[in-house]
């Protein structure tokens, strides 16, 4: 399952939401579970987060401390709440 989230921060939220993300970086590099891949990124204008999660059983997030703690507090590090979507790959490259 592929789940696709976008969120814009409050400005005052952006040094700690990437200091969330480093703590679940940190994690999941000592943890090293092969049912997930996470990638997160910032937009140009510097609040704007876009997360592309890839898991397998989406109830096995719940194992990981710091990325429990990153999606419980997320609403209140927004300015507008998140969008979340599961999409369907339909193609891509990749050499």
């Amino acid at each position: 399952m592929r789940v696709v989230s976008r969120y814009r921060l409050r400005e005052d939220q952006k040094d700690f939401d990437a200091q969330l993300v480093a703590a679940v970086r940190d994690e999941l590099d000592r943890v090293r579970p092969d049912w997930l891949r996470w990638d997160v990124y910032r937009l140009e204008d510097g609040v704007t987060v876009l997360s592309v999660l890839d898991v397998d059983d989406p109830s096995q997030l719940r194992r990981l401390v710091e990325f429990t703690a990153y999606t419980e507090t997320l609403d209140a590090r927004c300015e507008e709440p998140p969008v979340t979507d599961v999409v369907e790959h339909l193609g891509g490259y990749r050499p």
